[in-house]
């Protein structure tokens, strides 16, 4: 047990203390920000939120994208455009950040949480048609959870850590239960799956720009639809519903105070146009990693599967079940030692306020939660792995 501990303590030779554990590459922002700054328009208004959202759009092969302030605003919205409403239910997976099962609380909606798969942590699609052929029925072409006799409206797919949810089976399952397909890709920018940008497959999606992913805003989001009239939705009532009128101020519907701030739109357009670069560090540290632990019988590197392309925003290992070691005993050595290594978030449906929440079985949720960890993953630290 102590050479296993070793040889993990021993992955970061000669890098000085503390590691974190996701540092924002901001190396080129400084212009961008001064820029943004020099110009007075620092609010939402102005040609920063717009470039961002065109650049993003462009990286996302979709006509448009709204900005927002957070992941979590995004999900709000998304949930909004596809109906959800006090009552309905939304299918999503229980490992996941709690902002997923936020965003449907906010809308008066139930999430009901579904299992994942052994290795890569998306939602186990071949599993959850099994489940949902016997709790659900069809009527008038919606989809009933016949224990609840509650609608379920859609399935919120993740792509944890940055990978791919099986998207073709993900939409024929939607298809098949008339359910409203969206996409929390709040880890998965620069991520593929069969050649196209994860953030581009639902019906809506969401992306985050919080201070640890690929690329930052400090704090901030975005929303992708599938239609225009959706989007202009989703715009609308994230600007306050504002209507458009030079000579008045008025509103049209209970809307949110959602949109993102110039400053921080300067601040993501100068990580944005470096992304490719980021990728490719993240990429390259990802295999460093593998690498180095792939003598270690008692652990697994979660690598991307055969259709897709993963942003590997933190790599993780899975420890072998037989491994008899508390993982937060474990975590405990490497923060003594200044090495900021992170377990997963605990499963919603364990949390006190998710506990009654309808759900499948997750044994493979409650297994994972106990047995990953995230290793330090900025895109810096691999230069310095390399001196």
């Amino acid at each position: 047990m102590e050479q296993f501990i070793q040889a993990l303590l021993n992955l970061w030779p000669n890098v000085p203390r503390p590691i974190p554990l996701h540092q924002p590459y901001l190396d080129s922002a400084e212009p961008f920000m001064k820029a943004c700054l020099d110009s007075g328009w620092v609010s939402s208004a102005g040609h920063w939120v717009n470039q961002f959202e065109q650049q993003l759009a462009q990286r996302l092969q979709v006509e448009s994208v709204v900005a927002v302030n957070s992941g979590t605003s995004a999900l709000h919205l998304c949930y909004l455009a596809v109906g959800a409403q006090p009552g309905c239910e939304l299918l999503m997976p229980a490992l996941s950040f709690v902002a997923t099962a936020n965003a449907a609380m906010y809308c008066g909606a139930k999430p009901h949480f579904v299992e994942v798969l052994e290795d890569n942590m998306t939602i186990d699609i071949s599993a959850l048609e099994v489940y949902l052929t016997h709790i659900t029925e069809p009527r008038d072409g919606v989809c009933y959870n016949k224990i609840t006799q509650a609608p379920i409206i859609g399935l919120v797919v993740v792509h944890a850590f940055g990978h791919a949810v099986d998207m073709a089976r993900a939409k024929t399952c939607c298809q098949r239960f008339h359910l409203a397909l969206i996409e929390d890709a709040a880890q998965a920018l620069g991520s593929l799956y069969q050649g196209k940008p994860l953030g581009s497959f639902g019906d809506v999606a969401a992306l985050s720009f919080n201070g640890n992913k690929i690329i930052t805003t400090g704090g901030g989001g975005a929303v992708t639809a599938r239609s225009r009239e959706i989007l202009e939705k989703i715009r609308h009532l994230s600007t306050t519903a504002k209507i458009t009128d030079a000579f008045s101020i008025a509103h049209d519907a209970v809307g949110f105070n959602y949109r993102m701030p110039a400053v921080n739109a300067a601040l993501g357009l100068a990580q944005l146009l470096n992304l490719d670069e980021l990728l490719m560090k993240k990429r390259q540290l990802h295999d460093y990693y593998q690498q180095h632990l792939s003598a270690i019988a008692e652990l697994t590197v979660i690598v991307e599967q055969a259709d897709y392309r993963a942003n590997h925003w933190l790599t993780n290992v899975i420890l072998a079940p037989e491994l008899q070691i508390n993982h937060l005993s474990l975590l405990e050595q490497f923060n003594q030692a200044n090495i900021f290594v992170r377990p997963l978030w605990r499963p919603l449906h364990q949390l006190p306020m998710y506990h009654a929440m309808p759900r499948m079985p997750l044994l493979i949720t409650e297994s994972l939660s106990r047995r990953v960890l995230s290793l330090p993953s900025s895109p810096q630290l691999l230069d310095q792995l390399l001196v």
